[in-house]
């Protein structure tokens, strides 16, 4: 009779599980989906390990964007590090190792959201770039090769001779008929892409070319070679980002230790994982930034780069209205990298939970909320006018948790994002709705006012809303 009692209650805690997992997916299927960005991915992997690191947790991303390129680029050369080729040969294979490992994790990601891409989808759109010499005395920050800098001329790598498989992908990718722009983050050197530019540039109208440009987002971590540079002075229209502020060099150090990373990511998470080196001893990954932001998680809005988020805060080139470099922030000034990494708990906690997906069942890991701000379900930026003295709601009733988990709230004012220099007093800003009174003085401002969510799982996720406000003049 024991056994019998037994054997009932394994069999009820065994269909509870089933009927909470069906549960689970069916408000899985019917969580609101972001529109997916288009990515072509420019990486020196195999030269700084940083890239490996990146590419990790770039594929632990993979069910958020449509990746349609990844092209392996010249690799730097650093005659100190004896286990790295000599000659700036690109290496495609890493990309090969890294989908192949992504491929044997798959079936258990998929238990945990949609949209993973086949490997097999992600191994047909590999493409070998071309070498360009490229040495550790290239200055990433200003673009200018240091003496005796192996970096070859440009009118070696660009020119009508110079198309490869790479340039063409990018071409014809950028010409499918998509109406989504096309994000080019690069980690090494951008030849590929000012080939591709000329290319189109030689062959075609000028309307045309206008054209081509309007569709291409690039987002470039640090000038890798000269080419960087010729392609921001022969396409001043392209929208570029060119940053070096790096996810984490200002973020708590326990979050990118070789303890976080052995214990998060390396060890008993999956052949993915475990193929995530050591760089320095501890977690890089910089060339993350240039793809974060692409996430879509309520806060970042990478059309606007000056608005912040996982990608960064930028601003406008001086004299320029399409290219962006690196904010200093007002919290820490003397650190570019604090405009990202501010945000590092959520992201890190985020990258945790995927790699946690790879290796558990639905009911073992956690998921992030979902939030709603006044009514509106999806993820994207609520903007309005308002005059100064009107009272403005906020209200994120209807926010969940597909885990059930507890849910906390935080309204901020994000004064970096607007134009506002005074403050804004939201009452009660923990509560699930609150409100606040504009300020008289805030006439002809933007105001930015986030949500942020966060549940109770291990690890905690978050995710956020924003509100821009703008405020009419006193006269309007």
């Amino acid at each position: 009779m024991k056994q019998l009692k037994t054997f009932a209650f394994f069999i009820a805690v065994s269909l509870t599980n089933l009927i909470f997992v069906q549960s689970a997916r069916a408000q899985l299927q019917a969580i609101p989906k972001a529109e997916k960005h288009r990515i072509i991915l420019l990486t020196d992997i195999g030269g700084d390990r940083d890239d490996e690191q990146s590419f990790t947790r770039f594929l632990m991303y993979a069910d958020q964007y449509d990746i349609e390129g990844l092209i392996a680029t010249s690799i730097r050369i650093f005659p100190k590090d004896k286990h790295r080729p000599l000659d700036g040969e690109p290496q495609p294979h890493y990309l090969v190792n890294f989908i192949n490992a992504y491929g044997k994790v798959r079936d258990n990601l998929l238990k945990h959201s949609e949209g993973w891409p086949e490997p097999e989808a992600l191994l047909a759109v590999i493409r070998k770039g071309v070498k360009t010499g490229r040495d550790a005395p290239f200055n990433i920050r200003t673009g200018i090769s240091g003496e005796g800098s192996g970096h070859y001329p440009l009118d070696q790598l660009i020119g009508d001779d110079k198309d490869t498989e790479a340039t063409e992908l990018i071409i014809k990718v950028v010409d499918r008929d998509d109406p989504r722009p096309i994000w080019i983050p690069i980690w090494g050197g951008s030849v590929e892409l000012a080939q591709a530019l000329w290319r189109v540039r030689n062959d075609r109208s000028e309307e045309d070319l206008k054209k081509f440009i309007s569709k291409l987002r690039v987002y470039a971590w640090g000038h890798q070679d000269a080419s960087g540079l010729w392609i921001q002075e022969n396409f001043p229209d392209l929208f570029y980002i060119v940053s070096t502020g790096g996810i984490l060099y200002s973020a708590d150090p326990k979050l990118h230790s070789k303890e976080w990373l052995d214990t998060h990511v390396r060890f008993d998470h999956g052949p993915l994982g475990a193929l995530c080196p050591i760089r320095h001893g501890e977690l890089g990954g910089a060339d993350s930034e240039t793809f974060l932001g692409l996430i879509p998680n309520g806060l970042s809005e990478m059309e606007h780069p000056d608005w912040g988020g996982w990608g960064g805060r930028l601003k406008k080139q001086p004299g320029s209205e399409k290219q962006w470099i690196d904010v200093e922030s007002n919290l820490d000034p003397d650190n570019l990298g604090h405009t990202i990494s501010r945000w590092a708990p959520h992201f890190q906690n985020d990258y945790q939970a995927r790699l946690d997906w790879c290796v558990k069942e639905f009911a073992e890991a956690n998921h992030p909320p979902q939030p709603v701000l006044n009514g509106d379900t999806s993820l994207d930026a609520i903007e309005i006018t308002a005059k100064p003295g009107e009272r403005i709601e906020l209200d994120a009733s209807g926010s969940s948790d597909i885990d059930q988990d507890e849910l906390f709230y935080t309204w901020r004012f994000y004064p970096e994002a607007g134009n506002y220099f005074g403050w804004i007093d939201i009452e009660n800003e923990n509560n699930k709705s609150t409100g606040f009174v504009i300020p008289k003085d805030a006439a002809g401002t933007t105001l930015h006012i986030v949500l942020i969510l966060t549940d109770d799982g291990s690890p905690p996720l978050t995710r956020y809303r924003r509100l821009v406000i703008h405020c009419a003049s006193l006269k309007e």
